[in-house]
């Protein structure tokens, strides 16, 4: 990753019945579509213990390669799947600290 990499972090709000859904959804999404395009690092789910969200991270190159994904037409589909099924709050990010173990 370069020092211009981001990562995006969507937090979404899920019922706790609908979960496994939403994470069966952003993976088939990740595996198919964003993974495949320019500029992607990696991403990683992380499901609340009590089932109310999920967080997807995903790295990217740069701010641009980020974007042209969102874009990207079955991204969108993705995206518009994971939406009916939970409430989404998206956002860019870079490093800012990082600490290491001592």
């Amino acid at each position: 990753m370069s020092a211009q990499a981001v990562t995006f972090i969507s937090v979404f709000d899920v019922a706790p019945e609908r979960q496994e859904e939403l994470v069966e959804v952003l993976t088939e999404g990740a595996e198919s579509v964003i993974s495949r395009q320019p500029g992607f690092g990696s991403i990683e789910l992380y499901q609340s213990l009590d089932g109310t969200r999920v967080v997807n991270i995903a790295q990217w190159d740069s701010v641009a390669d980020a974007a042209r994904t969102r874009e990207h037409p079955e991204a969108v589909a993705y995206a518009a799947r994971a939406a009916a099924i939970a409430a989404a709050s998206p956002s860019m990010y870079r490093r800012t600290v990082t600490v290491p173990p001592r």
